[in-house]
Order: C-alpha cells, then structure tokens, then sequence
C-alpha cells in the first residue's frame, strides 16, 4: 500500500461534558467523490471554505481523481448535511502544482489557498466567502525541490506563515525554509533551520513539549523514521528525537491522553523480504512532555495492520475521552475483509479492545477525522479500494446514540469564529452558570478556555477534532457583574477571543461604566445562536439629553424608545443569521452605535 504520513484556579468546576463508561460508537457510510487519494498528506487538505461550518477539501489533480474536471487543483464543496457538491478545478498560472495550503491568509475571515508549484512559486487564491477561488498574487521561493508544505503562525505578529522542507541527496543537509506572510498576499523569505534525516516529507504541526510554540513533526517519505523539530516561538526549529525506526513506522499527532500536549501514534510499515511479507499487530504510542522527551507505550491490536497510514484520534463515542481508530486487516496475511476499528479511550493514555465500526471487502487506507455536517460529532473518512477496479471516498457519519457530545455547534456562517450558545443575554442567569460554546478555527483546535474576572475557569480539552474546538461547563459565580473571556485555541498556538460582561442574579441590563459614554448590548449578545422571539435589550449613556434609542434588524427598524436610555422588546425572526444595529441619538444630533450578529434556529 501506499505510504501516507498523514489547577484552574480556585474557582469549584463542574464540566457539563463529564465523562461516563464507554458505549459504542456507530457510522453511517456514503461514497463520495472529495480528492485525490494519492500524494502526500501535504497535497490534499481540509477546510471550510464557503463557510458554512462544515470542511470543504482541496487536492492536487492526479490521474486517480475522476474530477471531472481539468486544472491544477480541484475543490469540493460541502452543502452542510453530509452531502457534497461536484469538485471544482482552478489552474495555476505556471508549473505543475505540488502542495497546498490554506488558512486566512489575508485577514478577510475567510480561507484562501496556496499552491506551491513545481517552478517555485506560491501561487495565492483568494476566496470569494463562498467558497469561490480568485487567483490574487505569486511570491518566489528559494531554490530546491520542496518535499513538504504546511501553515502555521511562526511568529507573534497573528499572520499565518507558510513552511517548506528541503531534502538533500545523502540526507545530511536538508533544509525547513520559513515564508513570512506579511498579511497582504505577499511570503517573504525567512529563517531556515538545517537537519540531517534520510528522505524527509510531508510536514504536521503540534506542541510536543507543552510550551505554547509550534513545533512540526517531518515524515519520511521511504525510510528514515519521521524527526520532531521543535519551534522557537520566531520560525527557528531545533531538531528533536527521530522516532520509527527498526521496523519502520508511520506517525500521525494527537492528543491521546487529553493533556494538551500534541502525541505521536504510528503504524509499522509492513515489509517485504522476497516473496515473504511480514505484517504487524501493535501500535505504537509516543507521549510528548515538557523537556522534549517523549514516553513510549506499545498497544497490542487483535489483528494486523495492513496499511501503512497512521491511526487518528479523536472521541468518536461522546465519552470525553480520546479514542484511537485504525484500520485491521481479517489476519497477518493482509487478507480481507478489512474492518475500521475503534480502540475507545479508558483515561490516562489507556485505550480498550478493537470495536469494528465498518467492515469491508475493499482495501481501506488513510483514515481522517472531519466535521462534514452540522453536529458536534466527529465523522470519518477512508478511500475504499477493490481488488479490481477503481477506488472511492468513503464517508462515515457519526451516528452514535446518546453519548455527552458538545452541546454547541461551531458558527454555521463562518469559517472562522465561535458561537455562543449559553448565556446569550449578559443578564438574567443565575449560579452556577451554564455555558456552553463551539468554534471553528482555521488550523487544527487545540482546546477551549473560560476566563472570569482574568481567571481561567474551565480548559476543555477532550472534544477539539480537526479544526474545531466546544466547551460546556457550569461554573458558580457570585451576584455581580463579571468580565467573560473566551478563547478558542490552536495547536499552533494562535486562537479567536471573545469577551463580555456577564451580571448574575439580576434581570436588569447595567448601563455603560459611570463617566463614559456608548451602548451596552445586554441580549442578544454578539455572535450568539438563539431562538425566536429574540430578546432585544441594551442600556446607553450619552452626554446631554436622550432624543431617542432605536434597533435595526438587517437594516430595518424594529423598535424606538423615546427619552429613554434603556431598550427592551422582542423582535420575531426567522432561521438564519441576523444583524442587530443599536442606535442611541441626544438632543445636539450625536449618535452612538452598537452591533450583534447572530444566528436564529
């Protein structure tokens, strides 16, 4: 098979999402046409392109995808329900396109896309917002045949850059090349860092060693094991611990113990010794630590694992806690059926028996964890290939029953963002508060933190999967107005921030800070999800006399008061997003402002 390398302070916390005895998980599989299933993990890639709070998928076009289509690269939309639309080709201006990236490369809120081609450029798409590329401008790189391509923000200035491998032809002076993303379109050369590895590939983020910078995890593209480099927080990288070696294997990153700290699970590569091919039944567990060092722990599997691809991790029965899925052959033969298995995680890096969670008469191989319709409950793709005949995608839709999955779905008007879905009136609650949050990031989600009053409060950990984040917590916060802040983190360390003032045991909405003046929006509160009819409340301040106090939904007028610098009605709505536009008038003519966009269910 081909290879792919794909204390909180005191402060009394309940999680919302506590953790309970493992059930079973179930997936409902569709075939379906996303990518090219060759290549690289480097050259077809997830994200949400149009928005719409469900992963979109770039590839490179090679001859195994039946695109249906001719260009460089091709896109397949979602339409938010599992479904996809046909895939969509783009041509790059020159060369042969190799890798691609994505991520807001423009600081637009929505994704773009980056090709790097065969004639070393990085050819940028800019995107519409709906999923509609536009070819915007080509920055040169050095010279060298790139083997590997990924994004991540390798600096504090919030912009994300780009990185690239280099492999020399002894494996003594390869090269990682940082491109600086100056927020206008443009890479700029930047460090470069030297390493020794035979054959090195395709390129994966994470934090191995816990201290808030990305570091990249480098895949042998045939032998040579895959090699850590750990990050400096300005784009330089220390070479780490090579891993995999005797017999070979293949790592994929994830958290698997539900620490924070990103871990390595590998596969041995079979091999081969004349006619005689050797298989493996056990799976390889690297723990990443503080100290760079990592903890080794074997798992042994029923069966053998015929494809060369990495496990993924993600917590696919609703437990709060990590679960490993691999694909196992009927026996050490290779023989078929092959099944998709589910090693449920127990706590604490220890993981159960194998739960065959689908079975197939087809060759599987390259699992991936994706979010491809509007729930929170990860979903998973292999490609399904016959003996005889041409392959598919395969997608498998969570439907497992019950389970303490995320109570909030990431934004689905936004590729980039966080939903807030309890509270969503900065007065009314009571303690202990329930709240109860889902983002969409546009790097692969890390965690997802709550602050109160400067102190974190809750750090959710074990429901981040692909590029997204949730918390659901309560948390007993006395009588008074406090400060929310919430953050929705990545695994390279950038993250989204959200903050508001949060009054507890009192219905009133509190006016603006004594000496200064604005509009303090009490409900709906700022990208919040809420039902109709929705509470439309906000109290002002302004110098000299209040004329009037008006709120504008999607442009039109829906209530006044006169005299007054408090506001409350109830604006019905249908489905969908909306735009609330406070207005605040004094006798001499000045106007204040305030907004929320929301989302009606």
């Amino acid at each position: 098979m081909l290879r792919r390398l794909v204390m909180l302070s005191a402060w009394v916390l309940v999680f919302v999402a506590a953790t309970s005895s493992a059930q079973n998980a179930s997936f409902q599989a569709n075939p379906v046409t996303l990518w090219s299933q060759y290549g690289s993990s480097n050259q077809h890639i997830k994200a949400d392109l149009n928005g719409d709070g469900v992963e979109d998928f770039i590839s490179i076009l090679t001859p195994s995808f039946n695109a249906g289509c001719s260009g460089s690269f091709a896109v397949t939309l979602s339409n938010g329900d599992g479904s996809y639309q046909a895939p969509v080709c783009y041509t790059i201006p020159g060369g042969n396109a190799q890798f691609v990236a994505a991520a807001d490369f423009l600081g637009s809120g929505n994704v773009q896309v980056v090709v790097l081609s065969d004639d070393r450029i990085l050819y940028l798409f800019q995107n519409t917002g709906a999923g509609v590329l536009r070819y915007h401008s080509g920055s040169a790189i050095g010279v060298g045949d790139p083997v590997g391509l990924t994004v991540a923000n390798l600096d504090p200035d919030g912009h994300p850059d780009l990185v690239y491998d280099l492999s020399s032809p002894n494996g003594t002076a390869d090269l990682l090349v940082v491109m600086w993303n100056d927020g206008t379109g443009s890479f700029n050369p930047g460090v470069e860092t030297s390493f020794s590895f035979q054959n090195p590939g395709a390129l994966s983020i994470g934090d191995f060693d816990d201290d808030g910078k990305v570091d990249l995890l480098v895949s042998a593209t045939a032998g040579g094991g895959n090699l850590v480099l750990y990050g400096n927080g300005h784009g330089g990288f220390t070479p780490g611990a090579t891993l995999g070696k005797g017999p070979e294997l293949g790592y994929g990153t994830g958290d698997l113990n539900n620490d924070g700290t990103m871990d390595l699970i590998g596969t041995p590569f079979a091999t081969t010794v004349g006619q005689s091919t050797t298989y493996y039944k056990y799976l390889d567990l690297e723990f990443g630590h503080a100290g760079r060092a990592f903890t080794s722990q074997k798992i042994n599997l029923k069966s053998c694992t015929p494809d060369s691809a990495p496990p993924v991790v993600t917590d696919v029965n609703g437990d709060g806690i990590n679960d490993i899925v691999v694909i196992e052959a009927a026996d050490c033969t290779g023989a078929l059926p092959w099944t998709l298995d589910v090693l449920p995680g127990l706590g604490n890096g220890a993981f159960g028996p194998e739960q065959a969670v689908h079975t197939s008469s087809d060759l599987m191989s390259e699992p991936h964890v994706l979010r491809a319709n509007r729930d929170t409950r990860p979903d998973l793709y292999v490609f399904s290939q016959p003996l005889v005949g041409t392959g598919s995608d395969l997608l498998l839709l969570n439907t497992t029953a019950g389970g303490n999955f995320p109570r909030c779905n990431p934004p689905a008007n936004t590729a980039i963002g966080i939903n807030v879905c309890a509270p969503t009136s900065t007065t009314g609650v009571s303690s202990p508060v329930n709240f109860s949050f889902g983002a969409s990031n546009q790097l692969p989600g890390r965690d997802f933190e709550i602050w109160v009053d400067g102190k974190k409060v809750a750090d959710q950990l074990a429901h981040a999967f692909s590029n997204y984040d949730f918390a659901d917590a309560s948390v007993p916060l006395g009588n008074g107005t406090h400060m929310i802040d919430l953050f929705a983190k990545s695994w390279d360390s950038s993250h989204q921030h959200v903050s508001f003032p949060l009054t507890v045991g009192s219905n009133t909405c509190p006016a603006p800070p004594q000496g200064t003046q604005g509009i303090n929006v009490c409900s709906p509160i700022n990208s919040s999800t809420v039902s109709s009819p929705v509470t439309a409340y906000a109290h002002g301040a302004i110098s000299g006399s209040i004329v009037r106090m008006e709120v504008w939904v999607d442009g039109v007028k829906r209530w006044t008061t006169f005299a007054s610098d408090t506001l409350q009605t109830q604006v019905a709505l249908s489905p969908g997003t909306h735009d609330f536009t406070y207005y605040l008038v004094n006798a001499a003519g000045e106007v204040l402002r305030a907004d929320a966009r929301v989302t009606v269910q």
